[in-house]
């Protein structure tokens, strides 16, 4: 029987059935949350012309995504239109939570992930896969469907993640089918939906900057430049049309690029479980050094993360003239981790970039991804909890344990260690006790330490973050990992 029907009906119903909570900034005026942000630049786009998207009374939920997002804005700004002006009326809307109109937004976001993430998911599970019995396939599909922290953002919270998200991992699907330029249009495409998929490009970079030597290696010199030019010349073009709207002036081009890299935000954001957070319990580098100071430090420190498994991408790229998925799953995650713990101006929602290919080495990597996945839940869940979506998280959390987490853990076919086990149990322990202590011994703010759980949350959690960090390059660099012969390669595009 054939259950990847069930599977994607499942996760359809769990993204319903978190959609009928509450979403960010709900009722608290006078900037609302999140789902204000995306319904009002529905309001931008759909009224003012491409040229003030980027300028428009800044501060109330200024644009500050890339284009992608804008033309999606747009899209769905025309269908709200046709449906109800109101929704989208210019400045009159704003703040409006409508019923309707939340039921609307609702499935904009639904939508958007069917078509483009959850479609992805599926075709990773049938193309990527093909080593794997059809039983593998569908569990994959099922718990990357049920992966709590994707739901909980977008259809609890309230986001366009999915998209972002969906365009890299068919990226992932493009370049392991050896579908270069595909791939790079993809990529492009999740950079022009969020900047945050930055996270992912250095390991993409090397990835095909490995490829075009490889080809150089195998097949000459002018092969390898050829497919260097080819992919060069399909981000240019992709980048040229995504951003073809702003190059009519300068001062509109760097309107859109200062709103998309807004480095005068600062270091981070509220309480985010990265090195620069955790840190700051101790040292406050925020007050001891410059903006321009901590952009370096923070580069710097990207790069030192980030670097080791992208150079191993580009030699096992150039070396056997294949990878496997899984390979350049572990790259993007190691990458993209390295990336939330020490770069600039990181949200506590990011994680969900790390999470992804994490989510899709689920059969390969069981108790690090679970792992993994839980404590994104736990380090996500002061902000969840702003939102009034305890019960949704802790039901979602525990669901994917049931089904899956726990057992990948701790059952008895678990490839983790006796004290790997006793590591996690312990963590797992102090996450209950420190939400149970917020939740109900101190439900109200300590008067002299109101920020104590949150400190607390994102201390642990970045340090289980690090650890992960390096048990995951542990096995890029060091496992032995399946490697395509190169005499069976197909003929690349």
């Amino acid at each position: 029987m054939d259950w990847t029907p069930h599977a994607l009906l499942a996760g359809v119903l769990l993204r319903w059935l978190v959609s009928l909570w509450p979403h960010s900034g709900a009722a608290t005026p006078p900037l609302f949350g999140d789902f204000e942000a995306q319904r009002h630049w529905l309001e931008l786009t759909t009224h003012l012309p491409a040229a003030q998207w980027y300028a428009y009374d800044v501060l109330y939920w200024g644009l500050d995504y890339p284009p992608l997002t804008a033309y999606h804005s747009w899209l769905l700004g025309r269908a709200a239109l046709a449906i109800n002006p109101d929704w989208v009326a210019l400045d009159a809307s704003r703040g409006l939570e409508s019923p309707d109109l939340k039921l609307f937004m609702r499935y904009t976001a639904l939508i958007t992930d069917v078509v483009i993430n959850m479609t992805a998911i599926g075709a990773f599970a049938r193309f990527c896969c093909k080593n794997r019995t059809r039983a593998e396939q569908t569990l994959l599909l099922f718990l990357a469907l049920i992966q709590p922290a994707l739901i909980l953002i977008d259809h609890g919270h309230f986001q366009y993640n999915s998209a972002m998200l969906g365009f890299s991992l068919w990226t992932v699907i493009c370049l392991s089918q050896k579908r270069y330029v595909l791939g790079s249009i993809f990529f492009c495409l999740a950079l022009g939906f969020k900047q945050m998929a930055l996270y992912y490009s250095l390991p993409v970079f090397f990835y095909l900057l490995g490829v075009s030597f490889g080809i150089a290696k195998r097949e000459g010199a002018v092969a390898g430049f050829i497919k260097l030019a080819q992919i060069g010349a399909t981000v240019i073009l992709t980048f040229g049309l995504l951003f073809a709207p702003f190059l009519s002036s300068t001062s509109n081009l760097l309107q859109v690029i200062h709103r998309i890299f807004p480095v005068d935000r600062g270091l981070y954001e509220d309480k985010v479980a990265n090195f620069w957070c955790a840190i700051s319990v101790l040292v406050k580098v925020k007050k001891l050094f410059p903006v321009e100071t901590l952009v370096r430090f923070s580069i710097i420190a990207t790069l030192i993360g980030v670097l080791p498994t992208s150079i191993n991408l580009f030699l096992a790229q150039r070396n056997s003239g294949d990878t496997t998925p899984r390979r350049l799953l572990l790259g993007l995650l190691t990458g993209s981790l390295a990336f939330f713990l020490f770069s600039f101006q990181v949200h506590e929602k990011s994680i969900l970039i790390p999470l992804m290919p994490a989510t899709m080495l689920l059969l390969d990597n069981a108790w690090e991804g679970s792992f993994f996945i839980t404590t994104a839940m736990f380090s996500m869940y002061p902000l969840l909890r702003r939102d009034g979506l305890v019960i949704p998280t802790l039901a979602l959390t525990l669901l994917f344990n049931l089904l899956f987490g726990w057992g990948a853990i701790f059952g008895s076919q678990a490839k983790a260690g006796l004290f790997v086990k006793i590591f996690v149990f312990g963590c797992y322990l102090f996450m209950g006790c420190l939400i149970f202590g917020e939740e109900l011994v101190n439900a109200v703010p300590i008067p002299r330490y109101p920020d104590l759980y949150v400190v607390v949350n994102s201390f642990v959690s970045c340090n289980i973050f690090i650890l992960l960090y390096l048990r995951y390059s542990f096995v890029q660099l060091f496992e032995e990992l399946e490697v395509t012969p190169t005499s069976a390669k197909k003929k690349v595009e």
